[in-house]
Parts: structure tokens; C-alpha cells; sequence
């Protein structure tokens, strides 16, 4: 039975590690996409200068997020934006998994400072703050980003790479108590 579980060991093991480095090529290769597709520098529905409002229109998104240059702490929104009824959208926070984005050209950080969820219509846009505002359809950006094979080699490695080597972490911990338990080979 120790065998079984040495064989299974090895086989989940090196299954694990090479979904691993699968993962870690596939997001080698989708990385620069990524980065473009969530800059807001390159990738943006609109980008306002201070004091600037604008008039614009979207045919429908699940989120999108506003973002301002992030120095050494988090920017206030300082941001209006109502549709075409005169209703202000008040918007929200950004939650954990909203994270901050990097130019790494430039070497500029983005924050969220706001998000907008289940949007579609004509939209005004005013900027109240002292710093440049970009408005950015994340739908758009992950539907993009989805499109890419690379980005599927990426989660099938991660999502079945990280459980399979666990188990093999636990078939060889049950193969070294095993071990342990028959103690040493002795020759007669």
C-alpha cells in the first residue's frame, strides 16, 4: 500500500509542477495585456482635467471604476456623476479585490476611488478634484482579457495545479509516517 501511495505521490507531484510552471508561463505571456487592457492611460472611456465635466455615453457595463494617480496614499473621488435625468449615481468604494493599477512605463500608480455597477445610458461627468480623473469599463477590460488562451492556461494551472499538489503534499507526509511507523529494515 506504501507504494501505491509513493506512485501517487510522485504522479500528483509532478502533475502539480507542471501545471505550476504552466501558470507561471501563461502569465509571463498575458501579463503585457493585462497591463494594457487595465491601464487607464490606454484603455479609458473618458479622462478629465480638473474642474473639466463632460457628456458621454455607454450602451450598458456591470463595472465601471474611477481612477485617480495615487501618491503616497489614497485620493479622495472628488467626482459627480449623474445621467441623463439629473439623478446623481453616488457609486461606492472600492472593496478588496478592486486593487490599485500600475503604468509600469511611467512608473504611475492608480487608484479607485470610485465604482459604478450596472450602468448604461447617457451620463454626465464632472471632475471636482485637482487631479486628472479616468472612468474605465472594467467589463470591457476582463471580457478583453478573457479572449486571450493565455489567460485560460493560467487559471486551469493555477486552479488544478494548487489542490493536486496538495494532495501530493499529503500523500508523501502519509508515505514518511508510514515509514516511520514500520521503523528500519533489518537483515537477518
Amino acid at each position: 500500500m506504501t507504494d501505491r501511495k509513493r506512485a501517487w505521490a510522485r504522479i500528483t507531484t509532478a502533475s502539480s509542477a507542471a501545471l505550476l510552471l504552466m501558470a507561471v508561463i501563461s502569465l509571463w505571456q498575458v501579463f503585457d495585456d493585462y497591463n494594457e487592457l487595465y491601464n487607464p492611460e490606454s484603455n479609458s472611456l473618458v479622462k478629465l482635467e480638473p474642474g473639466d465635466s463632460i457628456t458621454f455615453e455607454i450602451e450598458s457595463s456591470i463595472l465601471v471604476s474611477a481612477l485617480r494617480v495615487s501618491d503616497d496614499g489614497s485620493p479622495d473621488a472628488d467626482l459627480i456623476l449623474t445621467d441623463s435625468q439629473g439623478n446623481e449615481l453616488p457609486g461606492r468604494g472600492a472593496r478588496a479585490l478592486e486593487f490599485d493599477r500600475y503604468d509600469e512605463r511611467n512608473g504611475t500608480s492608480f487608484s479607485v476611488v470610485r465604482v459604478f455597477e450596472n450602468i448604461g445610458g447617457e451620463y454626465t461627468l464632472e471632475n471636482l478634484g485637482t487631479t486628472t480623473l479616468w472612468l474605465v469599463d472594467d467589463e470591457d477590460s476582463a471580457n478583453k482579457l478573457s479572449g486571450i488562451v493565455w489567460t485560460y492556461l493560467f487559471y486551469i494551472g493555477c486552479c488544478l495545479g494548487s489542490p493536486i499538489g496538495l494532495v501530493g503534499f499529503v500523500l508523501a507526509i502519509m508515505v514518511w509516517t508510514d515509514k516511520r511507523k514500520a521503523g528500519p529494515i533489518r537483515n537477518n
